[in-house]
């Protein structure tokens, strides 16, 4: 399945809103708009909702093991998830 933006969607719903509107070829278009646009908006609602969740100190020992820090990771370790954290974050926001 390809990823769409939202931007493309709520271009979409403007342009099945404007050609509903110009024409009575094609009615079931607005109704068309108006579910995509209650959708749409669910999708935005959700993705409010989600709450970012960071590594913790055992999961980062999980992936990368101990490499003889005794129980610990280091400070460049956790430096490094943190930076590799927030790229991801940005991504996705």
């Amino acid at each position: 399945m390809r990823k769409v933006s939202i931007r493309t969607v709520e271009g979409d719903i403007r342009l099945a809103r404007s050609v509903a509107n110009g024409t009575t070829k094609f009615p079931f278009l607005g109704y068309c708009a108006d579910q995509m646009a209650r959708m749409l908006e669910e999708i935005k609602e959700s993705r409010k909702k989600k709450e970012w969740q960071y590594l913790t100190d055992d999961e980062i020992k999980e992936i990368v093991g101990s490499y003889g820090n005794e129980g610990g990771i280091g400070g460049y370790t956790r430096e490094l998830f943190n930076k590799i954290e927030a790229k991801i974050r940005e991504k996705n926001v």
